[in-house]
């Protein structure tokens, strides 16, 4: 009761100010009826000017409605009053807030009414414009709403020698999000996202020259979280500079790869907008070639030997090997992909029963293994006899045919001292003499000349033939004059008949055997390496007799180097004898 007369005096002395401002008067009898001047309009627009006025109004202005009951209803009936009235009501005003219920009361029977049912339950046009806009935003705080929608955050992290960012606007994800990036490396990972790579190469025709992998995402309280609408990622590794071209691709979990759109922007950085984190694939863009060197190595030796010259093939993006097989004499063992991507040289087996789509410059190394063989090579043995016999005091031997001697010096078959006095030639070559044994394994050089035109072996000192392709012979007459006869000998005698076994191993030759036509093995290899004994021994020979210890042999290789780089190796071992090698490109 004490608060409601609080109340009601307020409400007096606040109509007394407005009467006194508008030069008009106010009575108010017991029962609480007032009458309100003609000008009631104008009064209304005095309130709505004054602010202080309205905002005690604001809070004490239902006590004065409850207690005035007749008055509202003359307001209620009188004309609606203009809408600029209270069109410069500040809008803090919450008049329109306070429920009709609650309307407090004046002591007269009439006030208990309750205000719902009365016409004064309504807002007045001073109340109803401001309960409209009781929960508007001024200019500043718009400003700030706009500004904290236009805030954006920005996270980054350094992986190995790239740096990711990632900036998003406010409240695409949680402030208190952790950015998580790691580099993908695990080896059945890498295969995968290399294979979804090398498709949408192909299919969009442009080499690979890096390969980089993260696993981007977002994390609050260990728990995974995705933006609620897009981010901008940027990766700045130093491998991509501006002048280059890049791709970036998603990689979903069926390793299907999605192309992001991505661009390498002025300052180097890879830049692509993200919708959803997950694995990210940066792809250093090459041309619309590659360059695959093939390279060919023996994979018995330790370490591995180059057998032949490289390759070098330039193919379209998904050109396919399916070749790989460049020596005849050799199978391949295996095959491997050496590819550099971010410095890291990376190898990988090759499946030889399916042919290789390349994406990326490479290398190929083909490893072999040596086929083995044995193969018959037609040769010609030349028999030379050394002392053939005296005949009226003409001593026949083969160093008695061919170019006479000059300055004393011809090459012989035999060593001095196994020759008759008149063929023992002396020919020094630098320390030793090329008719006599050096005493070790050192060999006289110089001697062969090389071939001429029709493929004749020519040597540098006067011969007596040792490859004439004929034979040489004298009469010899037998017997006495009762009973004489004539015997043919042989200073040279020629055999086209026999054939050389070797063993073939890759492009390596050994000599195993000499066989004759019907396939008899003759000799072997080694130390006891003598041919012509048994039926060929001549028994006229007198010189040497254990064994037929002067021949010669010719067998010509035909091949072809062309890209070989192995080696080139020509080994022999022979007796004391005589003993040459050439080798002719």
């Amino acid at each position: 009761m004490k608060s409601r007369n609080k109340k009601r005096l307020l409400a007096l002395v606040l109509c007394m100010v407005v009467a006194i401002s508008n030069s008009s008067f106010i009575f108010a009898s017991e029962t609480g009826q007032t009458e309100y001047p003609q000008e009631v309009q104008t009064q209304d627009e005095a309130v709505a000017d004054d602010m202080d006025v309205a905002a005690y109004a604001a809070d004490e202005g239902q006590a004065v409605a409850d207690e005035q009951p007749a008055a509202v209803e003359q307001v209620a009936a009188e004309p609606a009053a203009e809408p600029e009235t209270t069109a410069e009501t500040p809008a803090a005003q919450p008049v329109a807030e306070a429920p009709a219920a609650e309307q407090p009361t004046t002591e007269a029977p009439a006030a208990e009414t309750p205000a719902a049912q009365e016409p004064a339950a309504a807002p007045t046009e001073e109340t109803a414009p401001a309960s409209e806009n009781a929960t508007a935003e001024t200019p500043e705080e718009d400003a700030t709403q706009a500004e904290a929608e236009n805030q954006q955050l920005t996270w980054s992290q350094a992986v190995g020698n790239a740096t990711v960012n990632v900036t998003a606007e406010a409240g695409a994800l949680p402030a208190d999000a952790q950015l998580s990036v790691t580099e993908i490396t695990s080896e059945d990972e890498v295969k995968e996202i290399e294979k979804a790579v090398e498709e949408k190469a192909i299919e969009e025709q442009f080499s690979i020259k890096n390969i980089f992998s993260y696993d981007i995402k977002f994390l609050v309280n260990g728990s995974e979280v995705q933006p609620t609408t897009p981010v901008q990622v940027s990766v700045d590794t130093p491998e991509i500079t501006s002048s280059e071209d890049a791709a970036v691709l998603h990689v979903d979990d069926n390793n299907v790869a999605e192309d992001m759109n991505g661009a390498v922007d002025g300052e180097g950085k890879v830049v692509f907008d993200a919708p959803h984190f997950s694995k990210y694939v940066i792809v250093q863009k090459g041309g619309s070639e590659v360059t695959v060197t093939i390279e060919h190595y023996d994979n018995t030796k330790n370490p591995k030997e180059k057998i032949y010259a490289d390759d070098v093939l330039t193919l379209p993006i998904g050109g396919k090997i399916n070749d790989y097989t460049k020596a005849t004499n050799w199978d391949v063992a295996s095959v491997t992909k050496v590819e550099t991507a971010d410095g890291t040289e990376t190898t990988t087996t090759v499946d030889t029963n399916n042919e290789l789509s390349v994406t990326r410059d490479c290398t190929i190394k083909v490893y072999y293994t040596p086929k083995t063989k044995d193969i018959n090579g037609d040769t010609t043995f030349y028999d030379y006899t050394v002392k053939a016999g005296n005949n009226n005091n003409t001593y026949y031997s083969f160093n008695m045919l061919g170019d006479s001697p000059i300055d004393g010096k011809k090459l012989t078959a035999g060593t001095t001292s196994q020759n008759f006095n008149q063929y023992q030639y002396t020919i020094p070559i630098g320390d030793y003499k090329a008719n006599d044994y050096t005493g070790s394994d050192a060999v006289v050089k110089g001697i062969l000349k090389g071939l001429d035109k029709d493929g004749k072996v020519e040597f540098n000192y006067p011969e007596p033939g040792f490859f004439e392709d004929s034979d040489a012979t004298y009469t010899v007459e037998k017997g006495n004059w009762w009973d004489s006869y004539t015997e043919t000998r042989y200073l040279r005698k020629v055999y086209k008949d026999l054939k050389l076994g070797f063993e073939q191993s890759g492009d390596t030759y050994t000599l195993k055997t000499v066989k004759d036509t019907n396939g008899n093995v003759l000799t072997t290899e080694g130390s006891d390496f003598y041919p012509l004994d048994n039926s060929r021994k001549l028994s006229y020979e007198s010189s040497e007799t254990a064994h037929n210890y002067f021949f010669g042999m010719r067998y010509d290789v035909p091949f072809k180097i062309g890209d070989y780089v192995g080696p080139m190796n020509y080994e022999f071992t022979g007796d004391d004898d005589f003993g040459y090698y050439s080798m002719v490109n």
